[in-house]
């Protein structure tokens, strides 16, 4: 057994966004210690005491990583399984936000129109005019005029 401290906490807010934790509530630190083999993606952290199903977020120190608490299966009395699935956003934040990167959509269906990337296709579309500017000497010219 792999003994660890871990954080739980009730998180209300939307899943895809960073910085989770921050907005975090009613936060408690607890002993506890993973059976098995070591997966830190999906962990089952066994707690010596009963866990109040409002929580619904963690932190793991040792795994440095953050966790959505999938289910609370109480075994007895005092002792309690918390299955985690880890949250890669928010364990992931620091990297993502320092990564240097190109926002092509946003999920409030706005559109970076200097990316492009084919899914919208430019309209492009031109006039032809001919006109007579023979006071400059350039009788006879052909203009183009492109509409965005």
């Amino acid at each position: 057994m792999i003994q660890m401290q871990i954080t739980l906490g009730v998180y209300t807010g939307e899943r895809a966004v960073l910085d989770k934790w921050s907005k975090t509530g009613s936060k408690i630190t607890i002993a506890g210690s993973v059976r098995g083999g070591i997966d830190a993606v999906t962990p089952i952290v066994t707690v010596n005491r009963q866990i109040l199903p409002f929580y619904n977020y963690a932190y793991i120190d040792t795994y440095d990583s953050y966790y959505y608490i999938t289910d609370l299966q109480n075994n007895t009395r005092d002792i309690t399984d918390i299955v985690l699935s880890r949250d890669p956003l928010q364990t992931f934040a620091a990297g993502i936000k320092a990564s240097p990167a190109i926002a092509a959509r946003a999920s409030d269906n706005h559109v970076n129109a200097d990316y492009p990337d084919g899914k919208y296709k430019v309209l492009q579309s031109h006039d032809t005019s001919v006109i007579n500017i023979g006071n400059l000497g350039l009788a006879n010219t052909v203009i183009l005029g492109f509409i965005k």
